[in-house]
């Protein structure tokens, strides 16, 4: 056995992919936790004595003789007698399943955690495999011969991943070298490294390159761009790691770099009116600070008494911003709404006028045909059964139902088992028969629809 100390094979790739023996430490932390897992029983609950029945107090009938009744008596006394007995044989028989379960469960983690090193030593082999890639011979893959030495009969060459670089002679016969070369098949020559992971060092074990059933001895003559220092914090039993072109990856190495990637945080946009994309285009000026009084999408009366914005024409909110800019128009709010449309230009307010009168809203709905279904349900049914069963039981409009959640949010909604609940919360008034099982993929697929962020409005 060559006994070259390799804990270098790990850092070299390491370098190149940003793994370290940390990276390796959580990667095994990882399947420790998930190999463990998959031996924890759900909790095995201890089972409950039912309930003895009580003896029901009879009455002597008008016409009926003692020893009649005495004997009705004694049946009942009878009946209740039998059924603690069978209580307490079915409790008996369940306490001793609920403690032969408890026997079972403790001696399965007892052997799950004696067998830990050896799982870890299986994981050690796939992360290893996984990162360091394919060990190749370049003069192979590009059918050169220009390193082999017919004098010693090797090819003096380098077997490298990523990383790392070892230098090798592999012993090939003159004659099968040459015939190798003039058939274009050294490419399939494949080398093959085994690695011994032993008391927490990594050494080469042996090295050979395979043809067909064919093995041809390698000998190492220099191992570059190394390091010393592979410690791991977990304990690992002492393995073979088989490294070549075609070694198993880990399934598990995928999931688990997903937990490395940091994701970017998410960025908070301000509501615009009628998140709708057509919509959008009309609004050079944000609204936002308009929606406290009037709704985010101006479908509030402010303060109670301004009239409904998203009714009015696009002229009509002109007409109207332009008199509270010059004093010439208003009621109640007269003073407020002078104070917060004096900062626009006549152009800018224009630009609003468009973006939040009635027929840009119409002009934006035409614009939604159904054209296809959600992965809940059908978004047009959702909308017929919406429309005959709740609409005019609710308080509440579909797009104020809508912009409850976002389209993530009906979804997590739906899986979870809660979206019937939330229906009948918000619609107290429609009939529970509304919410029946096999409308509710339909109506969570209408809302996911027009959900906060789908950037849809409902023409209603």
């Amino acid at each position: 056995m060559t006994k070259l100390l390799l804990t270098t094979l790990l850092v070299i790739p390491l370098l190149a992919e940003s793994i370290s023996t940390t990276t390796v430490d959580k990667f095994l932390e990882y399947k420790k936790t998930k190999y463990i897992q998959s031996y924890e029983a759900s909790t095995i609950k201890r089972p409950q004595k039912e309930s003895y029945p009580v003896e029901k107090t009879l009455s002597k009938g008008s016409f009926e003789k003692t020893p009649a009744f005495n004997k009705r008596v004694d049946k009942e006394r009878l009946r209740v007698q039998k059924k603690i007995v069978q209580i307490d044989k079915v409790y008996d028989k369940s306490v001793q399943k609920y403690e032969n379960d408890l026997v079972k469960q403790a001696s399965k983690m007892k052997k799950a955690k004696a067998d830990l090193p050896k799982v870890l030593a299986r994981s050690l082999n796939g992360i290893l495999n996984s990162y360091l890639g394919k060990p190749t011979i370049k003069a192979f893959v590009n059918n050169d011969v220009s390193s082999y030495n017919a004098d010693n009969e090797a090819f003096v060459t380098t077997i490298s991943s990523k990383g790392l670089s070892i230098d090798v002679e592999v012993q090939v016969p003159v004659a099968q070298a040459q015939k190798l070369y003039n058939s274009k098949k050294l490419k399939q020559l494949k080398p093959e490294i085994k690695l011994e992971y032993m008391q927490g060092d990594l050494y080469i074990h042996e090295i050979v390159v395979k043809y067909k059933k064919q093995k041809f001895n390698v000998a190492i003559s220099g191992l570059k761009n190394y390091n010393t220092s592979f410690k791991l914090n977990h304990t690992v039993a002492d393995t073979i790691i088989v490294w070549k072109e075609d070694s198993p990856k880990d399934k598990d190495v995928v999931a688990f770099n997903k937990t490395l990637v940091k994701k970017p945080a998410k960025k908070i946009a301000l509501k615009e009116p009628f998140q709708n994309k057509a919509q959008k285009r009309y609004s050079a000026v944000s609204t936002s600070s308009c929606f406290g009084c009037h709704g985010a999408n101006f479908e509030k009366k402010a303060l109670g008494k301004s009239k409904v914005v998203s009714n009015m024409r696009s002229h009509e909110i002109k007409e109207a911003l332009l008199g509270y800019k010059n004093g010439t128009y208003g009621g109640p709010m007269k003073g407020l709404m002078k104070a917060q449309v004096a900062r626009y230009s006549e152009s800018e307010i224009s630009s609003i006028a468009q973006s939040i009168g009635r027929e840009a809203m119409v002009k934006s709905t035409k614009r939604l045909p159904y054209r296809r279904k959600s992965s809940l349900g059908s978004v047009r049914m959702g909308h017929k059964l919406y429309a005959k069963k709740v609409k005019r039981s609710c308080s509440l409009s579909a797009n104020t139902i809508a912009s409850r959640h976002t389209q993530d949010g009906w979804k997590k909604s739906y899986k979870n088992g809660d979206f019937k609940s939330e229906m009948v919360e918000m619609c107290p008034n429609t009939s529970i028969r509304s919410w029946r099982d096999k409308y509710l993929p339909h109506y969570a697929a209408f809302f996911h629809e027009y959900a906060s962020d789908s950037g849809n409005v409902l023409s209603e």
